[in-house]
């Protein structure tokens, strides 16, 4: 159904049940509506930051990859905000449930992704859109149908295989990729959101804790511009991966002092911004224009996994106090290990086709 509706869908789903949660008769009904919630929210991240990839070249992916995660860290920031001022949680959802209105505006400026349109044949609706932008940005639109038109010639060309579906992301040539990326992505829903709350209980003050967490993305964002561009997407998923998993482990050892603490917990939590800031760019590079929805959606869901299993992680220092610091401190040097089995893809251009996928590795 293409990015558009995908997102349009996913951002009236989100509002609608954002809005429904607080007025939540019960727990059970409460539970289904978070969970909607959840899909939904997954659904704008992953969509969205595939249609900011399709609509950029190689030169400034880096850029634009890292810059998407602005916003989120800005949320990151202010969530704390909302907790202090906001104690029931009723009027607690209530208050974050309508910034997202915001996203009605998309219904009327937001475009198809020209990329995708190509790849399915729909060349007249992407030259329009593709000339608009020329026109906007100053620069020559006479070859705009005739340049696409190719594109689309030779992505038909190599598509003589049956439909895409999510069956072809474990299929022999994607295998190791999909392996490899959704114990990445399942790791960095472990950690990012787990030791966020594990700082907040080892914290005195939990409310500071998270804002600065979030707070040390700002600069860790803009820093995984420079890594990608000077080392590439693998050497820096690995490194921020396995450091983040040393700073954890430190933690534990170091006398309980707050500056101390709150300290690694930031580095800790600044790695980890940086692998989430990779591993987006890095796994859009990995699959075709034709699957790059379904592998990214893949990954997503298993972050999703991760982040459901962290507060179990971190409730369990009460009772094993050593046993959050062992998970959070050695599944990311797990994850930094896995990244090695991948193939660089820095200055590639992206895939469209899987024959593209296949003639690349």
């Amino acid at each position: 159904y293409g990015r558009k509706n995908s997102f349009l869908v996913a951002i009236s789903t989100l509002i609608l049940f954002g809005l429904a949660m607080p007025f939540s008769p019960n727990y059970l009904v409460f539970t289904i509506l978070r969970f909607l919630t959840g899909l939904a929210t997954s659904g704008t991240m992953v969509v969205s930051f595939v249609m900011v990839m399709e609509a950029v070249g190689p030169r400034y992916r880096e850029v634009t990859g890292c810059l998407f995660q602005i916003p989120f860290i800005i949320g990151h920031m202010t969530i704390p905000l909302f907790a202090y001022y906001f104690r029931s949680w009723n009027t607690y959802l209530l208050a974050l449930g309508i910034p997202p209105l915001i996203y009605l505006g998309y219904f009327f400026v937001l475009n198809e992704s020209p990329r995708w349109l190509v790849s399915v044949g729909r060349v007249k609706e992407a030259t329009d859109i593709v000339t608009r932008a020329c026109i906007l940005n100053n620069r020559p639109t006479a070859k705009v149908e005739e340049t696409l038109t190719q594109m689309s010639k030779e992505i038909a060309a190599k598509a003589d295989e049956p439909k895409p579906n999510y069956l072809d992301l474990f299929k022999k040539y994607l295998l190791l990729k999909t392996f490899c990326c959704c114990i990445m992505w399942v790791i960095t829903g472990i950690i990012f959101f787990g030791f966020n709350q594990y700082i907040s209980q080892t914290s005195p003050d939990p409310f500071i804790s998270v804002a600065l967490a979030g707070a040390i993305q700002f600069p860790s964002n803009l820093l995984s511009i420079w890594l990608i561009r000077k080392f590439g997407r693998r050497l820096t998923v690995s490194i921020s991966f396995i450091m983040q998993g040393v700073f954890i482990v430190i933690l534990y050892f170091v006398p309980k002092i707050f500056a101390v603490t709150l300290t690694l917990g930031t580095l800790g939590v600044s790695c980890s911004a940086i692998a989430a800031a990779t591993i987006y760019i890095y796994t859009s590079e990995l699959y075709p224009t034709v699957l790059r929805n379904m592998g990214l959606g893949a990954c997503s869901t298993a972050m999703r996994i991760g982040s459901m299993a962290a507060p179990f992680i971190s409730n369990t220092s009460t009772t094993i106090p050593w046993l959050p610091t062992a998970i959070f401190g050695t599944t990311p040097i797990l994850a930094g290990l896995v990244a090695l089995l991948l193939p660089e893809t820095k200055g590639r251009s992206l895939p469209d086709s899987i024959e593209d996928v296949r003639t690349s590795d």
